[in-house]
């Protein structure tokens, strides 16, 4: 592993943060939507940038999901009226039980697993928001992931604290006020 390479403390190369790898491994899925290439025409552009946000949307739904049926107790069919007044639906036109049994039972069977992968994708964007809005015309996608990367698998507050390091030198460096 890359992070056996880095000069951090070695319990840290041995100790897994599951919040930050699978995080990781979102942000970057959903953000590999923006190197697409070869979709020059306006459609295909706007198909991109669909599915980059359908993915992130349900990510994030997801999360809401898991937190009402641990959190508030849903029910399957607490779950199904949520889902259609979320989303508009009348209760006899949206959603059925049988339509959201499978995922209510795997989101049962293992507790806030789509909490680790779309509540810390959530957290690593408000970092690449923060610093892109922060550096502006100087802010660096390839500088910015290094950073996250450089560190290894750190809990995401103190991953936030290393951008806020990342977004003062950088300010330093490109002349920021």
């Amino acid at each position: 592993e890359i992070a056996k390479e880095l000069d951090i403390h070695n319990i840290r190369k041995v100790i897994r943060n599951s919040g930050y790898t699978e995080g990781w491994a979102t942000y970057m899925e959903i953000n590999a939507y923006d190197f697409a290439v070869g979709f020059d025409t306006e459609g295909h552009q706007l198909a991109i940038k669909y599915m980059k946000y359908y993915d992130a949307f349900w990510g994030l739904i997801n999360v809401r999901i898991d937190l009402g049926i641990h959190y508030e107790g849903w029910t399957l069919k607490q779950l199904t009226t949520w889902m259609n007044n979320f989303f508009g639906y009348p209760s006899n036109a949206g959603y059925q039980s049988s339509d959201l049994r499978a995922a209510y039972n795997q989101m049962v069977e293992i507790p806030t697993n789509v909490v680790k992968y779309n509540y810390a994708y959530s957290l690593l964007l408000d970092m690449h928001i923060k610093a892109e809005t922060e550096l502006g015309e100087a802010f660096n996608e390839v500088l910015f992931n290094k950073c996250l990367l450089d560190y290894g698998a750190l809990p995401l507050e103190m991953l936030d604290a290393k951008v806020d390091e990342f977004i003062a030198d950088q300010k330093i460096l490109n002349g920021i006020n």
